[in-house]
């Protein structure tokens, strides 16, 4: 049976449409019917609909506007337009649209439709055949988006699981079209699996990830489990592709829909802590205990930010206050600790658009790097190696894209690093992704002085600071301000102060 949509702002016409024929004599049930496109659009958003019968002028959302949108969201369904004498111009619109068929109003009749519906029947069989698992992912996907309510009498004892493609940026490479080239040949692949032909439903999610709702009986986490090893092993061992999957607990209602979507999806997050290409599930969030360590996020809150808008002085502090003066504290609760925060982390660089993997080049199990640690030492070194590398991350990127912002990036990298003696020209362009003479140029533009010269500045006014009221020697100030030879610092200094530095530091 063949569901049919009659759109037409004439109540009147609806009626006559609706009983001019037995529908279901021939193979058809009208589902609905609708006064404008509005209207419409809002029961094909709910109802399964193989047939739309409109009329091509109606308030708020017309006929021509309701077949653009039709045909934008859904090429499988039968558009027939009905049309008056003087409407031929919006007939022929309505076919570069692409409707199937017109009908004249004032030419129907009963024995006209009825025949002309069995002839639609006859044409259209083979396509909507092929129609339903499309429509089907479209559906599931706008109970996803929440822009259609989850019937009650359809998801209950369900899992929801999230499929997510590892290492993205090596299969854009491989396919050039990820929807034709990848995803389509993905679900058809899963869908060669007995189980999920027989007891799931699946879409696209995002652009690197797929959902599943797999409907079970009963609570069977074994059969859970064997079915995403299952989707793992055909994903890789068919198209060489490997993924990391996140699966909810089993939710019993269809209220939970959109709560086991977002438990699936917090599962996955835990990628970041043990790595990618593996199944995470209720069991593992228990291990980690992610509902406790949700609620501790402030705690990390200023290392995150500090790390992600470099700024390395309160980097330190951070760090230091959650980690220096717990060394002596158990060695578990400090890994703990450092795990927790690579998670908030990951988490961070994902909602920045971008990975944890990108930082450190490939998939890494952190726990097991965190559980190789000896003592409270080995933590704290770790994790200040850790933040470094994020930290130095973020400041190449925003190297990248150089303007007025980034040289406020720049010139705070040149006063952290003012003290290392082999701080170069060369190395700060190199991190800004130029050649050195471009670089000088672009720097001299928008800071005002060479390179050389801001760096001599700071280093100067950094040894006028040291010489008040100290007992070191100048060539203890010379290294710690960045100078290897004495003498290269004592020239610098006469000519930007206009006294050597023992004449300066007689008068302090």
């Amino acid at each position: 049976m063949y569901n049919v949509l009659i759109v037409d702002d004439d109540a009147m016409s609806r009626a006559a449409i609706i009983t001019m024929i037995n529908w279901e004599s021939i193979g058809f049930q009208v589902i609905g019917e609708a006064a404008n496109g509005k209207i419409a659009l809002e029961q094909i958003h709910t109802k399964i609909v193989h047939v739309m019968i409109t009329d091509m002028k109606m308030p708020i959302m017309d006929g021509i506007e309701l077949m653009h949108k039709v045909r934008q969201e859904n090429g499988s369904i039968v558009i027939i337009a009905l049309s008056s004498f003087n409407e031929f111009e919006l007939v022929r619109e309505a076919f570069k649209i692409g409707i199937e068929d017109y009908l004249l109003k004032a030419e129907l009749t009963s024995d006209y439709l009825n025949s002309y519906m069995q002839n639609v029947k006859s044409k259209m069989v083979p396509q909507i055949i092929k129609a339903i698992p499309k429509m089907k992912q479209d559906i599931l996907k706008e109970y996803i988006y929440g822009r259609v309510e989850v019937p009650q009498n359809k998801f209950h004892n369900f899992y929801i699981v999230i499929i997510e493609i590892s290492d993205i940026v090596s299969v854009r490479k491989r396919f050039s079209d990820l929807n034709e080239d990848l995803f389509i040949p993905m679900m058809e692949v899963i869908k060669q699996i007995p189980r999920v032909a027989k007891e799931c439903e699946l879409t696209q999610y995002s652009e690197t990830r797929l959902i599943l709702c797999y409907y079970v009986p009963g609570d069977s986490f074994e059969k859970l489990h064997s079915l995403c090893n299952q989707i793992s092993k055909v994903l890789k061992n068919y198209m060489n592709l490997y993924v990391t999957i996140g699966a909810s607990p089993l939710a019993i209602e269809a209220k939970e829909f959109h709560k086991a979507i977002n438990l699936a999806s917090l599962n996955l997050s835990l990628k970041y802590v043990y790595g990618e290409n593996k199944i995470f599930t209720h069991k593992d969030e228990e291990k980690f205990e992610l509902g406790e360590v949700l609620k501790k996020k402030d705690i990390f809150n200023l290392l995150l930010t500090s790390v992600k808008f470099l700024d390395n002085e309160k980097m330190m502090q951070a760090q230091s206050k959650l980690f220096n003066n717990l060394e002596k504290e158990n060695l578990e609760s400090l890994k703990k600790l450092c795990l927790q925060m690579i998670y908030f982390e990951g988490i961070m660089l994902e909602e920045s658009g971008d990975s944890i993997w990108n930082v450190f080049g490939l998939s890494i199990c952190f726990e097991e790097k965190v559980e190789g640690l000896l003592d409270g030492k080995d933590v704290v070194m770790w994790v200040n190696n850790f933040n470094r590398c994020v930290f130095d991350y973020f400041r190449k990127k925003s190297f990248m894209n150089l303007n007025e912002t980034s040289f406020q990036t720049i010139k705070r990298y040149i006063q952290d690093n003012f003290a290392d003696a082999n701080l170069s020209l060369g190395e700060v362009a190199s991190l800004a992704g130029l050649n050195e003479r471009y670089f000088s140029s672009k720097f001299k533009k928008e800071c005002g002085k060479s390179f050389i010269e801001y760096l001599q500045s700071i280093r100067i006014n950094k040894a006028k600071k040291l010489m008040e009221g100290t007992t070191m020697k100048v060539y203890e100030i010379s290294e710690a301000v960045g100078y290897k030879n004495v003498e290269h610092f004592t020239r610098v200094f006469k000519k930007t102060v206009g006294q050597s530095p023992k004449a300066f530091m007689d008068k302090m």
